[in-house]
Formats: C-alpha cells, sequence, structure tokens
C-alpha cells in the first residue's frame, strides 16, 4: 500500500531541512528577475591575489619583543647594516620594535601607483602595536614576484593598559592595519583579452547557467547562432553518483512545505523505493522546477503530490497538481523558452519545464506531460533509463 504522507506537520517532523536557495536570475516565479549578473558570476581568471612580507614596526613604547626573540635583532642590525650602522646583536634593545607579518589582498585590476590596505601581525612575543609605525617591507605573490611595498603608521583594533594585576587588553593589539598602506609596484597576472570570455558561477546552479545562457542570446544574439553556451559536460561527468530518491522527496516536501500552507495548498508524496545513478544537484533542480509549477499554478485548497517508484526497473520521478491543467494540443510545446500555458494565471516565466527538459537530457530520461488523476490538472513524470543487468 502506498504511503501518502500530506501537508500536516507531522509528517515532516524528523526530516533534515533543507534549504533551497533559489536562483538568482530570472527566478522561475519572477520575484528576483532584476539581479546583475556580476552578482551571480563572475570572469574566470579575475581574482585577487594574496600577498606577504616580512617587516619590522618600530616607536612602540616598551611594548616589543624581548631580546630572547632573535629574528628581531637579525632584522635590525642586517637594517642597520645597509644604512652603514654597524652594531653587535648581542647588545642591543628591541623592546621599541616588533617582527611581524605583513599581508595584503592585491585586486585584479590593480595599476602601478595604486594604494591598498595592509595588515600586520607580531610574530614575537610583542605585547602590542598600538603607536607603531611599519617600515618599508616587500610584499610578494605566490610567484617570489614583488607587487606592492608598505610603511606606514599602524592602527590597532584594540589595546593594552596597566601593569601587573590592574593591567587590562581588549581585542587584540598585536595585529593591526594600516590603511592604504602599500603601493603597488607591478601589475597582477590576469586573463587575455580574446575573442572568447568565460563566466564562472559564484555558485554551482545549473538552473543559472542556463538561464544565464538564455538571456544573453535573447538579448544579444536574437534569431541568430547563439554567442553564449554552458560549458558543464567536464564536470557533470564526475558528479554522477547513486540517488535516493524518496529521500530527495521527503527533502523538497520539507523545504516547500511553508509555502504550500501558506497559499493553502496540500502539499504530500507518494515515495516507493527507487535509486538512480543521476548529478544530485541536478535532480534537486528538476524536482524543484516542477513543484514550484505545481504550487504556482494549484488555486488555494488543491493539491500537488511528489511520487517516484520503480517500473519495469526503471526509475521515475512525477509531479502531480489538481490545478487548471495544459490542452492536450500544447503538451508537446511546454519545454520550449517562455513557453506557458494558455490558462496559466501564476506567476512565472515559462523557463520551468524547459530547464527540467534539460537536466532529463542530460541524465538520458524521458519527460512526459499528461493529465492528472480524473482528467484533472498535469502530471509530469521523468522516466530513467532502466539499469542495465550485470550479468546480462
Amino acid at each position: 500500500m502506498n504511503k501518502l504522507l500530506r501537508n500536516r506537520h507531522e509528517a515532516v517532523r524528523g526530516v533534515p531541512f533543507v534549504l533551497c536557495v533559489l536562483p538568482l536570475l530570472m527566478a522561475a516565479d519572477g520575484r528576483a528577475a532584476g539581479s546583475r549578473l556580476k552578482e551571480v558570476a563572475a570572469l574566470e581568471g579575475v581574482r585577487d591575489n594574496q600577498l606577504i612580507g616580512y617587516g619590522l614596526v618600530v616607536g612602540l613604547n616598551h611594548t616589543g619583543d624581548s631580546q630572547q626573540t632573535l629574528f628581531s635583532n637579525q632584522a635590525l642590525t642586517n637594517l642597520l647594516r645597509r644604512m652603514g650602522v654597524t652594531v653587535d646583536p648581542t647588545q642591543m634593545q628591541v623592546k621599541n620594535m616588533a617582527a611581524v607579518m605583513v599581508t595584503a589582498n592585491l585586486p585584479p585590476c590593480a595599476q602601478p601607483g595604486t594604494r591598498i590596505d595592509v595588515i600586520a601581525a607580531a610574530i614575537g612575543d610583542a605585547k602590542n602595536l598600538q603607536g607603531g609605525l611599519l617600515l618599508m617591507t616587500p610584499l610578494k605573490g605566490a610567484d617570489g614576484q614583488v607587487y606592492a611595498v608598505a610603511q606606514g603608521p599602524v592602527v590597532t583594533g584594540g589595546f593594552a593598559a596597566g601593569r601587573g594585576g590592574n593591567s587590562q587588553t581588549v581585542n587584540h593589539p598585536t595585529v593591526g592595519r594600516t590603511p592604504e598602506g602599500a603601493i603597488v609596484e607591478r601589475s597582477p597576472p590576469s586573463i587575455s583579452p580574446s575573442s572568447r570570455l568565460k563566466l564562472q558561477l559564484r555558485e554551482a546552479d545549473f538552473t543559472t547557467a542556463a538561464r544565464i545562457v538564455e538571456t544573453l542570446n535573447r538579448h544579444f544574439s536574437p534569431g541568430e547562432s547563439p554567442m553564449a553556451r554552458a560549458e558543464s559536460a567536464a564536470t557533470l561527468e564526475r558528479d554522477f553518483r547513486t540517488v535516493d530518491l524518496p529521500r530527495l522527496i521527503e527533502q523538497t516536501v520539507s523545504a516547500q512545505l511553508d509555502r504550500a500552507l501558506a497559499k493553502p495548498i496540500d502539499l504530500g508524496a507518494d515515495a516507493q523505493p527507487a535509486t538512480v545513478t543521476a548529478i544530485d544537484w541536478l535532480l534537486r533542480e528538476l524536482l524543484n522546477n516542477l513543484t514550484d509549477n505545481a504550487l504556482n499554478y494549484t488555486p488555494p485548497g488543491g493539491t500537488v503530490t511528489l511520487r517516484c517508484g520503480t517500473v519495469a526497473g526503471a526509475a521515475f520521478l512525477e509531479v502531480e497538481d489538481d490545478g487548471p491543467g495544459i490542452a492536450e494540443a500544447e503538451r508537446p510545446l511546454m519545454t520550449e523558452r517562455f513557453r506557458r500555458s494558455a490558462g496559466a494565471t501564476g506567476i512565472g516565466t515559462g523557463l520551468g519545464l524547459a530547464i527540467v527538459s534539460d537536466i532529463a537530457g542530460v541524465h538520458g530520461a524521458r519527460l512526459s506531460i499528461g493529465a492528472g488523476a480524473g482528467g484533472r490538472g498535469t502530471r509530469v513524470r521523468v522516466e530513467f533509463p532502466a539499469r542495465k543487468d550485470p550479468g546480462g
């Protein structure tokens, strides 16, 4: 007997809640249609570069390194020697000086002369960098090249005051910042201009990638050869794994339950044991798109049911609603981009089933659209290829 879960809170008690973030670009319900491309993607190879250097902070008020910090003595001795002053490192007091590591992030388009912030952190036993001055410090990249030079007063975000039992320390006085304290001397490596630009999504999302491609082609090459395409085959081939379909349905019901209750719609699941070899995050997108469509177009008081199971060794996913349905003549056209049923009244862009069709194609699955029980509503089924018998 099929186990039917409905939208009561008890139905999902104990089921882990999975927050499904709606795609930012041209979301299926149209609420995020104003998002900008730079908010969801970046040019491949355009990134910050991390810099690091060893330096000295001087001018401290007896809060620097102790004489036991040997590298501070050595660094000061070498600095003075370069300036023509010869001293015995064993005779020096370095309590007004601290050895520090200096770090910075070099922006991708920084040019020589650009100023960037730097952070200095004590590496010896200095107690406080407050009031110190960072001496000229070369900052190198991972390739060993000097890209910037830092120097300037150090501003700390904390302080240490008092002595003995009356002392008090707030935050971390051994770490400080020098705003615009480094001057860029060399431009960072970047991508070479060419006829092709590659965009990388900030978060891997097949739906967002498909919508970006669709939007770029619609605006810049309407009716012509497409100027943009999604290159994801290499990544997809590495992501195939066994996906438990009942578990996937439970997660989707949990994520969509509040929305269904608010409308209200009776959201439930009829899940039979079934597994497929697939890309799990793509199947989540597929099922979320089908569920979104059903919740959008089903009127208040309606029913939406998510199903899975196997028929003749082939697994399937199915979403059925008792909404207005789709005319039989329109069903073959519903996987086209921006196609909406003539009787559709809910909010949407007409991309949901197109994306579902794309994801089904990646998995070699067959998408079918029909009427629900008793000829009412819509039933969308995705049938996956039957698993081959290893002994066959």
